[in-house]
């Protein structure tokens, strides 16, 4: 039997809430929050120059 350490254990679990969540996350109330930033953050981007974006977030690829 495979035993795991606490947090290997607490990793997949935190792994598996977040596989979860990733199926509605981009229509339901779990990512508004995020969504709610989406305006100000082009806003801002929008009056800077920059060549290349570094995306360091999380999400699920979606749109």
């Amino acid at each position: 039997m495979l035993h795991y350490s606490l947090k290997e254990e607490s990793k997949e679990k935190s792994k598996a809430a977040f596989n979860k969540q990733a199926v509605t996350y981009d229509e339901d109330i779990k990512g508004q929050h995020a969504r709610n930033l989406y305006p100000a953050l082009l806003k801002k981007l929008s009056t800077l120059e920059y060549h290349v974006v570094l995306n360091l977030g999380c999400g699920t690829r979606a749109g």
